[in-house]
């Protein structure tokens, strides 16, 4: 029986850590002279002389039926236990609830002095417990859920910090360098990442706005400067399917066409049959950076890496009917994207067409892609 409440108890505090950072909202005054509290959930082992005393203020981490896994106060410093309900009973005692302190902090700077990289700077901290060094998530190109995520640590020397906020410790300023696959005019989300009571939050004068370089930026002007000459050759036209260049017909062989006149090699001879979201053999030097499934929140981030001129290779939900498509721009604040293609028309035309779609459209007309760049 035993055996069963510790695995039942475990398994319930790994399943409530999983569903969020944030902990049972109580600061709890215990109600007796003393509580023993336990090493594990069999609530069999005595941790020596350690105890919660009464009036010392824990921190109620996790409840299950028979206990709570609380933060008590030892000497210098805490630990967490389970302590049985039947002897921690806060009912006869005042309490002061609280639902914990949010992490605090503010991203000072945002620069990129190298190509693909930017560097941040700052401080967060979390009040349930200064003595740790807070985990701190950035965001470029997006908030939370939408941007390429980075994960670093508030964990160099601010006396500053220390000295504004009267004692709360030396050691919680931040400053990293990352990498980032993002380029150009980018928004840098930065947040503190809770421990005890509270949730996660962004920091103060978050977001910020930065330009980040990109090595290929002259080649980048190439390709688009050529890619706008080849929309204003063909707009409006029929594609003419060029057999005898060997490239594919209909939007296959269009997408082709513009990937040979833009790179120099095609993208790709063959379709995958047994997923026609892909290609079978992509050309040497052409990389594919996605391919499978994808709902609208990837499509917004993968939109926001395509370069001008990418392959974008794509089905419908049902993973019947293919279609190519020219990457050509997205608006990630309007959700708007570009793309060029032929023979988009129900019937088929063969017209090649400019066309410009709210991402919500587009992203329920094409459910799976392959993305295939130079």
């Amino acid at each position: 029986m035993k055996r069963k409440f510790f695995a039942f108890m475990t398994a319930t505090m790994f399943f409530m850590l999983l569903l969020s950072s944030t902990v049972l909202a109580a600061y709890q005054r215990t109600a007796d002279n003393t509580v023993p509290a336990y090493r594990n959930s069999s609530l069999t082992q005595r941790t020596g002389n350690e105890r919660v005393d009464k009036g010392d203020v824990v921190i109620v981490l996790q409840e299950t039926n028979r206990a709570y896994y609380v933060r008590y106060p030892v000497r210098n410093g805490t630990k967490d236990r389970w302590v049985p309900k039947n002897i921690f009973n806060t009912a006869s005692q005042s309490q002061q609830i609280n639902n914990g302190h949010n992490p605090e902090g503010c991203l000072d700077s945002v620069v990129s002095n190298a190509n693909n990289q930017i560097t941040i700077s700052g401080w967060a901290l979390d009040r349930d417990n200064v003595n740790e060094q807070i985990r701190v998530h950035v965001y470029i190109g997006g908030p939370a859920g939408s941007g390429e995520g980075h994960e670093i640590y508030a964990n160099t020397y601010r006396p500053d910090v220390n000295r504004a906020l009267a004692g709360v410790g030396e050691y919680h300023g931040f400053e990293a360098t990352v990498n980032t696959n993002r380029t150009g005019s980018q928004s840098v989300y930065v947040y503190g990442i809770n421990i005890g009571g509270g949730e996660n939050k962004e920091l103060s004068s978050s977001p910020k706005t930065v330009r980040i370089n990109n090595p290929t930026n002259t080649h980048s002007t190439q390709i688009t400067n050529r890619l706008q000459q080849v929309i204003s050759e063909w707009k409006g036209k029929k594609w003419d399917n060029r057999e005898s260049e060997r490239i594919g017909s209909t939007c296959f062989g269009f997408a082709n066409y513009v990937f040979r006149e833009l790179h120099g090699v095609i993208a790709g001879s063959q379709l995958d049959w047994s997923k026609p979201y892909a290609l079978k053999n992509p050309s040497s030097g052409v990389s594919c950076t996605y391919s499978g499934y994808i709902n609208e929140n990837a499509w917004h981030i993968l939109l926001q890496e395509c370069k001008p001129g990418d392959f974008l290779q794509t089905t419908n939900g049902s993973n019947a009917r293919q279609h190519t498509m020219i990457f050509v721009s997205y608006n990630p604040n309007t959700r708007v994207v570009r793309v060029l293609d032929a023979n988009f028309a129900n019937p088929p035309d063969n017209i090649v067409r400019d066309r410009s779609k709210k991402l919500s459209d587009f992203a329920h007309r094409f459910q799976y892609v392959s993305r295939y760049t130079k």
